[in-house]
């Protein structure tokens, strides 16, 4: 008699110890799904800037190669509404679906985006994908 009453009251302690390690695997489970979650969240916002930062590099090379090809900025629209600076190339779309915009900037012009104390010249490139944007800057 006092051997069937501990069989009987050890048939629950399975169940008892399944439900625990099932909890552990569920806990485990939930965390790592909600690390995969925050890496896509960050992966598609890289997604998104990358082109971006692309764009504003382009936008860069574009302005380098206007100073190179005819020793300044002979083809830029200027105009109080079309930018800040004293020489504004407006959106160019690009093939990877990013756009830029180029500023030019003198060193003479204060309260300047650009540090232009070691060169006479500053050029803005902002990249724009979507809804992000990215700027780069170069002196010369």
């Amino acid at each position: 008699m006092f051997m069937n009453y501990f069989n009987n009251n050890e048939s629950g302690v399975a169940l008892y110890l399944m439900i625990l390690v099932l909890s552990g695997v569920l806990t485990i489970g939930l965390t790592l799904s909600a690390l995969m979650i925050k890496e896509l969240a960050t992966a598609q916002t890289a997604a998104e800037y990358v082109p971006a930062i692309y764009g504003a590099d382009a936008g860069i090379e574009r302005a380098l190669y206007e100073v190179r090809k005819n020793g300044e900025f002979l083809d830029c629209p200027t105009g109080p509404d079309e930018g800040t600076g004293e020489c504004f190339i407006a959106l160019t779309a690009l093939d990877n679906g990013s756009r830029y915009k180029i500023e030019v900037y003198d060193g003479d012009v204060p309260n300047e985006p650009c540090d232009t104390s070691d060169a006479s010249r500053c050029v803005r490139s902002t990249g724009i994908h979507g809804e992000t944007t990215r700027a780069l800057t170069a002196t010369f």
